[in-house]
């Protein structure tokens, strides 16, 4: 069974307006524990950009996480966990932004209970 995983950026409070599904690559412990989410060519696909480098996004669970982008590679990348990645695998997720092109949110569909 699949879940949600919502990943919401802190930043001034936009309304999402735009919709985009896409695919991420997930970091996952041994035991199969997402601990990250990249999403690779995110603006060339998405035509959505984080607000800055770096910061700070809040998940559904109301925990705090850390994000980065680097524009020169087009990759987004959120830690979720302190952990080495024993393996990544291939996820469909959905990027939902702002009418001005700011990235509001990411869910990822993640398998497990």
């Amino acid at each position: 069974m699949a879940r949600a995983l919502v990943i919401k950026l802190e930043a001034p409070p936009l309304e999402a307006t735009t919709t985009v599904p896409t695919e991420c690559v997930l970091d996952l412990t041994g035991f199969g524990a997402v601990i990250g989410v990249e999403i690779i060519n995110l603006a060339h696909n998405t035509r959505q950009r984080p607000p800055g480098s770096r910061g700070v996004a809040l998940l559904g669970s109301g925990e705090r996480v850390a994000w980065s982008y680097d524009p020169e590679a087009d990759a987004f990348y959120v830690s979720i966990k302190e952990d080495r990645s024993r393996e990544q695998r291939c996820a469909k997720c959905t990027v939902r932004g702002a009418s001005d092109g700011r990235l509001v949110s990411v869910i990822v569909e993640v398998d497990g209970d």
